[in-house]
């Protein structure tokens, strides 16, 4: 599994070309997560456990997100 940091997730999640496309819910439920969990990442109020951001990732790497941000992150490099 390619492993991404806390900050690259962030910023995919919140980045404004990105963010209307997204279902942050429907993520948070693949995911097993509680509702607001990446609304709360996104505004810096919580962090995410190590578990979390496991299946965080893994989520975002099941549904061929993580193309996508490595290519956005190439884009804004």
């Amino acid at each position: 599994m390619k492993y991404y940091d806390r900050q690259a997730i962030r910023a995919f999640l919140s980045d404004p070309r990105v963010r209307p496309l997204l279902s942050w819910r429907g993520i948070e439920k693949a995911a097993g997560l509680n509702p607001y969990t990446i609304k709360n990442l996104v505004r810096q109020d919580k962090a995410l456990s190590d578990q979390e951001h496991e299946r965080l990732t893994e989520t975002l790497v099941m549904l061929g997100i993580d193309y996508w941000a490595e290519s956005l992150a190439k884009q804004n490099a």
